[in-house]
């Protein structure tokens, strides 16, 4: 039996859009750009628009209750303001319909108001409604919406993965299946290290990170994420030998504890670390 109620009501809009917690990007005047935040235990890629956090293997509580937790409500903000960092306008994580956190030039402040009206388009850029809210019309009309994990929802049309990030990947390496190649440039070492409006996409195997420093040892030690440090970098994850990959994207913050514990070979990024059965704390 389906625990989230949501879900009957997602034809009102294009899968994984309208549901808590989603990112709301200005794109001008009365334009509302609807960014879904994916959220779970990964079972499978991730087969809609949208950006992706990764929860403890261990953590089996629902949304309703995650919502109000400081851990996860401080992942949720930190990749909003990667979007801010690199959009450069107003963005607004909503929780809920009273509970949302806006982003600016002059800081984060945490609000009960949140976008609504207007124009509202997707991750292209088309259009999903207007003068309407952007969250699914079930959220009225009950107390307790369950939305853990229906961003990890499989579709039988998979498509790909669009975001308003670019990213910039190394020009020697295999090039991502499922990121269209217009939302990254190709570049050489110096310039992927160097921090710019362009976030650096590393690939995640079972192994760990690649480009490794056996694989390349003129190159930039990537497996420490050397030259990266005080940059958020994004990951890819593919199978070994196959190069299958998964359609979303995890995001690493290039300092503080995870970053550190890493370096100090407590874990590494590799496919247990994907899937959420690494302990790193």
């Amino acid at each position: 039996m389906n625990s989230n109620p949501a879900t009957s009501h997602v034809h009102s809009f294009p899968e994984g859009y309208g549901i808590f917690p989603y990112i709301i990007v200005k794109k001008g005047y009365a334009i509302y750009q609807q960014l879904p935040v994916g959220f779970g235990r990964l079972q499978g890629s991730l087969q809609h628009d949208g950006l992706y956090v990764q929860l403890p293997a261990e953590e089996k509580r629902d949304y309703d209750v995650l919502k109000n937790d400081n851990v996860f409500r401080k992942k949720l903000t930190e990749l909003a303001k990667t979007v801010f960092k690199h959009v450069e306008v107003p963005c607004c994580l909503v929780f809920d319909k009273q509970d949302a956190v806006y982003l600016s030039t002059a800081g984060v402040t945490t609000t009960q108001s949140i976008p609504r009206n207007g124009t509202l388009i997707d991750a292209s850029g088309k259009i999903l409604q207007m003068a309407a809210k952007h969250y699914l019309p079930v959220y009225d009309t009950i107390d307790n919406c369950n939305t853990d994990n229906v961003m990890a929802s499989k579709d039988d049309n998979p498509t790909s993965l669009k975001t308003p990030l670019r990213f910039k990947y190394l020009n020697y390496i295999i090039q991502p299946t499922h990121i269209p190649s217009t939302d990254y440039d190709l570049v050489g070492d110096d310039e992927f290290v160097t921090e710019d409006d362009r976030i650096p996409l590393l690939v995640v195997t079972r192994f760990g990170i690649f480009p490794t420093k056996a694989s390349f040892p003129s190159k930039y030690d990537y497996g420490k994420l050397e030259g990266l440090e005080g940059q958020t970098v994004a990951f890819l994850y593919k199978v070994y030998l196959s190069l299958a990959e998964e359609q979303n994207i995890r995001f690493f913050q290039v300092e503080g504890e995870d970053f550190e514990a890493m370096r100090a070979g407590k874990f590494t990024p590799d496919k247990q670390w994907w899937y959420g059965l690494t302990d790193i704390a």
